[in-house]
């Protein structure tokens, strides 16, 4: 568990009251740093309504610094209040289509979700997939720094198979092409002739993706050779 400290002056002295939170961030128990064991222990619904009145400042999202208001046991989320009891805001959604409705909270599921901010529960996730993009991003421009000559031979190799694959593939399909409809055209097979035309047309476009990614692959293991190599 995670431990916020917090200062209760009382009678001129200052005693210290650790706040042990559960891995949702809720402060689950409290606990003296001059007792033994909890002083007190705290349960809440999946909306966060306490299953006793605790008189928490902080208390159900407390270690994400979700504060109750004080009044009606209200949470300050972000730029909204929001009442655990009924699970709704009390003002409308600034994020029109943000959630189910203007004072829905998390579109009803807040066991696997968040809406801190008050404004879009999807903005949190938005925010912890942008770090994993950026986490995977930094270990990928490393690998590569470290294994730049490797993928760059591997893409040149690759990307020049697969371009003179395509190549070779393309005018084979052309010349076939050409014999086939002309072969058909004698027989006065018009629709056959078409046919013919159509099934090629479709494995060119086919054998001309192939050629575009390998001179992409290629493109691109020049390019490493060319930057990474000077700069090493």
């Amino acid at each position: 568990m995670d431990v916020a400290v917090s200062y209760d002056p009382g009678g001129g002295t200052t005693s210290t009251t650790l706040e042990l939170l559960d891995l949702r961030g809720d402060v689950a128990a409290t606990a003296n740093l001059a007792g033994v064991g909890l002083a007190a222990a705290y349960g809440y619904d999946e909306f966060g309504d306490p299953v006793s009145p605790n008189g928490l400042t902080y208390g159900w999202l407390g270690g994400k610094t979700r504060a109750g208001a004080g009044v009606g046991n209200l949470t300050l989320m972000g730029v909204r209040l929001y009442d655990p009891a009924t699970g709704r805001f009390l003002q409308t959604d600034p994020v029109p289509g943000g959630s189910a409705n203007p004072y829905d909270y998390c579109s009803q599921d807040p066991i696997n979700c968040y809406d801190l901010q008050g404004t879009w529960w999807g903005s949190d996730v938005l925010k912890k997939a942008v770090k994993i993009v950026k986490k995977a991003a930094k270990a990928t421009t490393h690998y590569v720094d470290k294994h730049w000559e490797g993928i760059a031979q591997g893409a040149l190799i690759a990307g020049l198979a697969l371009t003179g694959f395509g190549l070779t593939m393309d005018m084979a399909l052309i010349i076939g092409d050409a014999t086939e409809i002309a072969m058909a055209s004698e027989l006065a097979e018009g629709l056959e002739a078409t046919r013919v035309a159509y099934a090629t047309q479709q494995w060119r476009m086919g054998v001309s993706l192939v050629t575009a990614v390998g001179a992409g692959l290629a493109g691109t293991g020049y390019w490493m050779y060319h930057n990474y190599g000077h700069e090493k």
